[in-house]
């Protein structure tokens, strides 16, 4: 195996390395350098851009114990465990040539294995997730140290022998679920990476050919034929992708079976990602910043596309599992332009709709897993690069209401019923019940788009369903439409939730203006934008009281659109239609007609006339300016 060991640091140049990241990644590695600095002291403190439950909180352990809780959150524990930190170690004695964090870094390694933990599931210490993790992290300074003869054979030995008991324990230990899990893929991976540098030494033929046949398996269960992680996570996707990633790379064998898959997930990765370069916090997820993700994509598929959402320097992790060469093809692949796009995943039920000025997501969709939130039928908004209507995000997976209350529908930007949630929850990973998603779609013509979801919830009495529209125009226009139906007398609750740098003042959201039928009101609210974290901002909430069936909408526009509501008229009868709205909207640059019914015209004639213009269809645009109608949907 040394050979592969040859070609994976044969054109590593240190010198080169060192004067690009001084150059480039100068406030990075500082950044980078303080926290090794830390840990050179055993103060730690989980803050890295993908560290999947962070901690700002630094802690110091003296003495150091990995089984040992500081927070009443078992999740410090699992972070500690994984020891994804060693690769900042490798990164800081590249640039300053100190081998006392080499030192550090191995003594870190090798006192976990001193411990003599016994491996098991429910350990704070081995959960086999963190086991697949840590045996990952393991493996991309094993292979520095021993390339450049920076271990010695004992020492080398040590690790091996380890990563032998923990592979095997990993299968030993194997649960049929994690075929469908992120924790399948993170073990996997693990282990194909370990034997493809190892394999003489650790000697697992019967595990190797088990973890190739499962990997497979498990993108063919979880990956969905949209590129999607089937979790619901965002953040889960992340994960999954970014050990794919690791693995063709560290293992390039593997490259061409998985090929098809990492493009497919990119392409998802991509339509998440706002205009801010985040994503966004659905399921359980963060406001995370992707270019990381999408600079190392960009450089494993070769993409112009990807590069245009990446950074503009090859950032520091990415440079340690590359090395120069990265640096050399990122620079020749050139960046495409980025124009709008719009996006169906239709086995998630997300709808991903970004122009020159404006992102919107709409989540209508099937439950995934334990990290799913309550969170159909509704929607997120960007305008001018900024986020205005948000995901609340997670906050904590502790067993606490907070947990209980980010994952409810009343959390996000969608309709409730009567003050009451959609879902019934049961504990931090468990609901009883859960929306159910009837469709979601996405019909485009001419520049406007029209996406439809509704959903369904059986209540103990009755039925109740939701149908969202939402109809989106170039020049940032943008109407949400809701028809609640529920037998009964009910109170309708319709809400946005605003992420906290957004200023509302006199129907006004930034640089956008809300017209409503009903008045919103604003309330205060919490939201998280970071696991751990949690931000004070607003919700807008309008309340409707109806029997049996109400329709409600928001349009959005820019603050110097004038709009004027206007009726449509069923021809023959001059009787306006019930379950109906119509909108002149005009500026000095256009001047458009939208007419929209939510219900068949089953009497009388089916024309119905908007401002004199005869019409047919459910969702008509009308461009005024050029005399062309369009309809999106009949």
């Amino acid at each position: 195996m040394k050979d592969r060991l040859y070609n994976k640091f044969k054109d590593f140049d240190r010198e080169f390395c060192q004067k690009y990241i001084k150059t480039y990644q100068s406030n990075a590695y500082q950044e980078m350098k303080a926290s090794v600095n830390l840990m050179m002291r055993n103060t730690f403190v989980f803050n890295d851009n993908w560290d999947m439950e962070p901690c700002s909180k630094a802690y110091c352990l003296d003495p150091l114990e990995w089984d040992k809780p500081v927070t009443d959150d078992p999740e410090w524990l699992y972070m500690l465990n994984r020891q994804t930190y060693l690769f900042k170690f490798l990164v800081v004695y590249i640039v300053e040539g100190d081998k006392s964090y080499l030192r550090q870094m191995k003594y870190f390694m090798y006192h976990w294995i001193d411990c003599q933990f016994t491996l098991k599931p429910e350990g704070a210490v081995s959960r086999t997730i963190d086991t697949g993790i840590r045996c990952m992290s393991w493996l991309k300074v094993l292979i520095f140290l021993d390339y450049f003869g920076l271990i010695t054979e004992t020492k080398k030995i040590k690790l091996l022998t380890s990563l032998r008991e923990q592979i095997t324990y990993m299968r030993d230990y194997y649960r049929e679920k994690d075929s469908l899990s992120n924790w399948g893929i993170l073990q996997t991976t693990a282990i194909l990476a370990c034997l493809y540098y190892y394999e003489d030494e650790l000697n697992l033929p019967e595990i190797k050919s088990f973890a190739e046949e499962e990997l497979l398996l498990q993108i063919k269960l979880q990956i969905l034929d949209d590129g999607s992680q089937y979790e619901q996570s965002i953040m889960y996707h992340v994960e999954v992708l970014k050990s794919l990633m690791e693995l063709v790379i560290l293992a390039p064998k593997y490259y061409l079976p998985l090929e098809e898959t990492i493009e497919k997930m990119v392409t998802y990765l991509i339509a998440m990602t706002g205009p801010d370069y985040c994503q966004l916090a659905i399921g359980d997820s963060d406001v995370t910043d992707t270019r990381d993700i999408l600079t190392l994509a960009t450089l494993v598929l070769k993409s112009s596309k990807t590069k245009s959402f990446s950074f503009d320097n090859v950032n520091l992790e990415t440079l340690l599992l590359f090395g120069k060469p990265s640096i050399y093809l990122f620079e020749e692949i050139p960046r495409a332009t980025i124009g709008e796009s719009a996006y169906l995943f239709p086995d998630s039920g997300h709808v991903c709709l970004r122009d020159d000025r404006r992102y919107i997501f709409f989540k209508n969709g099937p439950f995934g897993s334990a990290h799913t939130h309550s969170d159909n039928n509704s929607v997120c908004l960007y305008d001018k690069k900024k986020p205005i209507f948000i995901d609340a995000g997670r906050y904590t997976y502790k067993e606490e209401q907070l947990r209980y209350d980010f994952k409810r529908s009343t959390s996000h930007s969608t309709c409730t019923l009567d003050g009451q949630p959609l879902e019934m929850i049961k504990d931090s990973w468990t609901y009883n019940s859960y929306p159910k998603c009837d469709y979601c779609q996405l019909t485009s013509k001419d520049r406007y788009h029209l996406v439809e979801g509704q959903l369904h919830v059986q209540r103990a009495s009755d039925i109740y369903y939701h149908k969202r529209w939402l109809l989106t125009l170039p020049q940032a226009i943008t109407l949400v439409i809701d028809k609640v139906s529920c037998p009964g007398e009910h109170v309708l609750t319709n809400q946005y939730i605003l992420d906290d740098q957004v200023i509302y003042e006199n129907g006004f959201v930034n640089d956008l203006k809300l017209v409503s039928p009903t008045t919103f009101n604003l309330e205060d609210c919490l939201i998280s934008k970071r696991y751990n974290q949690l931000t004070e901002s607003h919700k807008l909430v309008k309340k409707i009281k109806f029997v049996d069936e109400v329709m409600d909408y928001t349009l959005i526009v820019d603050r110097n659109c004038q709009v004027k509501c206007v009726p449509l008229v069923q021809t023959n009868s001059h009787k306006e239609l019930s379950n109906s709205i119509a909108f002149d909207i005009r500026s000095q640059d256009f001047h458009y007609l939208i007419g929209v019914l939510m219900d068949d015209i089953i009497f009388g004639d089916k024309l119905y006339l908007m401002q004199g213009i005869k019409c047919k269809g459910k969702v008509i645009v009308y461009d005024k300016n050029n005399g062309k109608m369009s309809r999106l949907k009949n």
